[in-house]
């Protein structure tokens, strides 16, 4: 399974407005940060070593540039152990190829008491000439028990692929009971577009995609746009002047769980302002038959 879902935000609310099994709501906007009192940004221990070629050092230097609050692990856990958990250890070096981790987050699972989510970006660079070139992403994510100072225990993980362009956000571990039985767990992706048409522009949609522990295995139940914006910058005018075109919007659509079932799962709402669609489960996966709520502005027909 190939991930291709995104947002470029480094600065985010996340409200929980989550009621079970009924309720579960949850938003994110883009201009503050909320960390519960649980998480903590982690920097990188100080004085740790790290032998680095110089081939590889842009590109560590680059997958790194993340804001540090993103970064976060619950107090109780120590990065190293998570990192041998998901088999994403921060840094590994061989003579042709570099693998970076270049975002880190665990969180307690609080619909799950005694269960904890870890997710961990890793960026792999190959060496080329005296540089290096891009070689691929994933995103790696565990559901465990215990606490550090205890056995870490796995109960279910997967790893899924990465474009270049796909991002780590965060966790989203609303009470997301998809089932009366099953909770489900999201996680929040970015991706960034350019423009292809104009001399200058870009965006960016965020994503959500549900996981539900099948075993030992996460399984990727719905994935969603949340939200979508792009901006051009057409070329200049005989008075220097430049039209500056945007659209849509940053503002994050909202997820409700609603008490009508379908096929033994609870239907979902996604609304955006005025428009919303109810996704109902079709035995295989979540559908809504309709136009999607939160329009992709990067799909740049959408503005013909």
């Amino acid at each position: 399974m190939k991930m291709e879902y995104l947002s470029r935000a480094s600065e985010w609310t996340m409200e929980q407005r989550a009621k079970e099994p009924t309720g579960a709501c949850h938003g994110i906007g883009r201009r503050t940060l909320v960390v519960g009192l649980a998480v903590m940004a982690l920097a990188r221990p100080a004085g740790a070593e790290e032998t680095i070629p110089a081939w590889a050092q842009a590109a560590v230097a680059d997958a790194r540039n993340v804001d540090s609050q993103k970064t976060s692990v619950a107090s109780g856990y120590v990065r190293s152990e998570i990192e041998k958990l998901l088999d994403s250890a921060g840094l590994v070096v061989t003579d042709n190829e570099v693998k970076v981790e270049r975002l880190l987050v665990v969180k307690p699972w609080k619909a799950q008491p005694g269960l904890a989510v870890a997710a961990s970006e890793v960026r792999r660079y190959r060496k080329s000439g005296s540089g290096s070139q891009y070689a691929g992403a994933a995103l790696h994510l565990a559901v465990f028990s215990g606490q550090s100072g205890s056995a870490l225990e796995v109960r279910a993980t997967t790893s899924i692929e990465m474009d270049q362009d796909t991002s780590l956000e965060g966790l989203d571990l609303a009470a997301y009971r998809v089932a009366p039985d099953t909770i489900a767990m999201g996680v929040r992706t970015s991706k960034e577009f350019t423009c292809p048409d104009c001399s200058y522009g870009g965006g960016h949609n965020l994503y959500l995609t549900l996981f539900v522990v099948d075993g030992k295995q996460l399984v990727a139940i719905w994935s969603t746009r949340m939200a979508s914006s792009s901006w051009e910058i057409s070329p200049a005018k005989d008075d220097m002047s430049r039209d500056h075109d945007y659209y849509g919007s940053d503002e994050p659509a909202t997820i409700s769980v609603l008490k009508s079932v379908s096929r033994g799962h609870f239907d979902l709402r996604k609304s955006n302002g005025r428009r919303s669609c109810t996704y109902r489960w079709d035995g295989k996966q979540y559908g809504c038959g309709q136009e999607d709520p939160v329009k992709d502005w990067n799909d740049y027909r959408a503005k013909q």
